[in-house]
């Protein structure tokens, strides 16, 4: 015979049951460890996309968060939360393989605190976002729109940051060989990030970022011509500069937007090149073309000391002249806006036979415009020249109220670097004519 069942039993049964239950209840109904920002559950980037599992099972709205972006924008956000620390400029944050009931996803990026956020991307399953700040903690919004779910709620998420290029910090820089002509190379600067501790470039404004890529060369003279063309359409900003020294200890040698030529060089010695993009990083159409030469001396008479003399006579009589590879010198030219780093010149002198004297410049190569190629007539001596007259070629220049017997120096110059183009691009022929006798009643 079974003993029967005491009260005191009874109830003991039925409260662990009781207790069973409810402890089952809680589990169900246990919220996700991240479902408020200030959980947040860290993440880390890479360069693929590393999944990590995770849920929105149980997961509440957060409150006092700016509106997501998928319609309908008013229906609750059951939300769980995760951070990252940039890497670089763009990240892509992606989440996927979700659980069947997991059916109205929401991804959301945000900037600033828990208590402060800012979104700055919004999208069903995809971020990428291109104007981040290296170093700073974003956080992800992952939502389920609509109602709350209790289970088949996971899913997959990952944030990624694009390849850098090979060379895009000093220590893999990519070397490159001098040659006496321009002969381009094609690279580009596709999701390249800003090197830290470098010299500050040139062009304003100076604080901005370098997102830049790095190239190294021997010196094989004391002058080489580095320049970049042919940028991609995106390729909207950039700078030229060259340093001496280790990668660890760089000091900037020469700066540009798209052309230098340094001078002083040693040779056998290793200088480094930056390519940068100022701003932020771009990731498509990033190519550009960079060429580095090391051009022949300049012309005999490149300086003013170095003046081949001409005669003046009734008729013309010309003399061959030729600005390829000539240097910038001292005073600047009066005309064409020129500097005293961008009057390449060669020079000239004769002496006056007459009050007036007329000088002509003709057979000029393609690369000499009569409109940008020009004359300047001076006196005095070098190193104290005073200017008598400028102009540009396209007509013939008379000087007047000249000093018969006295020398005057004739300068021709061009504001472009003649570098490029052939040698017979920047040709032309010069000569000093006086008036004929019978110029003047007497």
């Amino acid at each position: 015979m079974k003993p029967l069942l005491t009260a005191r039993s009874v109830f003991c049964r039925q409260g662990f049951l009781l207790f069973i239950s409810i402890l089952f209840a809680c589990k169900a109904m246990a919220q996700p460890a991240n479902n408020e920002c200030a959980s947040a559950i860290t993440l880390t980037s890479s360069i693929i996309c590393t999944p990590v599992l995770a849920n929105v099972i149980n997961a509440t709205p957060s409150a006092g968060i700016p509106a997501g972006c998928v319609i309908p924008v008013a229906s609750p956000r059951n939300d769980v939360w995760f951070s990252f620390t940039a890497t670089a400029n763009s990240h892509t944050i992606i989440i996927n393989n979700f659980g069947s009931n997991f059916t109205t996803p929401e991804l959301q990026l945000f900037s600033g605190g828990c208590g402060t956020l800012s979104s700055i991307g919004c999208a069903n399953n995809l971020i990428t976002s291109t104007s981040l700040t290296i170093g700073t903690v974003y956080f992800i919004r992952v939502s389920k729109i609509g109602t709350t779910i209790t289970s088949n709620g996971s899913f997959n998420i990952c944030v990624t940051h694009p390849q850098p290029p090979s060379n895009d910090n000093c220590t893999g820089a990519i070397p490159l060989t001098s040659s006496v002509s321009c002969s381009n190379t094609t690279f580009d600067i596709l999701n390249a990030n800003a090197s830290v501790g470098v010299p500050i470039g040139c062009t304003a404004p100076t604080a901005t970022p370098r997102n830049d890529v790095w190239f190294s060369f021997v010196a094989t003279a004391n002058s080489h011509s580095v320049s970049i063309s042919n940028f991609g359409s995106n390729f909207t900003n950039p700078e030229l500069q060259m340093f001496s020294g280790p990668c660890i200890g760089l000091s900037s040698v020469a700066c540009g937007i798209d052309f230098i030529n340094p001078t002083g060089l040693s040779i056998g010695s290793t200088y480094y090149l930056r390519v940068s993009q100022r701003g932020t990083s771009i990731y498509s159409n990033a190519n550009f073309d960079i060429c580095l030469s090391n051009p022949p001396p300049p012309p005999a008479n490149d300086a003013c000391a170095n003046v081949t003399t001409i005669t003046s006579g009734v008729t013309c009589v010309p003399t061959a002249g030729n600005l390829r590879f000539a240097t910038s010198s001292a005073p600047a030219g009066t005309c064409g806006g020129a500097t005293v780093s961008t009057t390449y010149d060669v020079w000239y002198r004769f002496q006056a036979n007459a009050a007036s004297q007329t000088i002509s410049l003709t057979n000029l190569g393609d690369s000499l415009l009569p409109a940008s190629t020009y004359i300047q007539v001076l006196s005095g001596a070098c190193g104290s020249l005073s200017s008598v007259i400028c102009q540009d070629a396209t007509t013939r220049r008379t000087a007047t109220g000249l000093t018969p017997g006295l020398f005057y120096f004739v300068r021709i110059y061009t504001v472009k670097n003649p570098i490029q183009s052939p040698t017979a691009s920047w040709q032309f022929n010069i000569c000093v004519q006086q008036p004929p006798a019978e110029d003047l009643c007497t």
